[in-house]
C-alpha cells in the first residue's frame, strides 16, 4: 500500500470515501494501491481524459495486485 494523499483539485471533507462524488472512492482506492498517483503538482484532474498509454498502464498495474486473479479472455 502507498501512503494516502489528498489531491489538491478534489473537494472532500475529512474522509474521501464519504462523499457525494461517485468516482472519489475509486480514485482513492487506486491511489492507495499505487495504480494512479495524479500529477506532480498534487492535482488529479478528475475531468481530464486519459491516453491509451495511460489506460494500458493502469490495466497492466491491475495484474500486479496480490490476490487478484486475472484470466485471459480466450481461456
Amino acid at each position: 500500500m502507498v501512503e494516502e494523499k489528498e489531491f489538491t483539485d478534489l473537494q472532500y471533507y475529512g474522509d474521501p470515501y464519504k462523499t457525494d462524488q461517485e468516482n472519489f472512492p475509486a480514485i482513492f482506492a487506486l491511489q492507495r494501491t499505487g495504480i494512479i498517483d495524479g500529477y506532480p503538482d498534487g492535482s488529479f484532474g478528475p475531468n481530464d481524459g486519459i491516453t491509451r498509454a495511460q489506460a494500458a498502464k493502469i490495466l497492466d498495474l491491475f495484474t500486479d495486485i496480490p490476490g487478484l486473479e486475472v484470466r485471459r479472455y480466450d481461456q
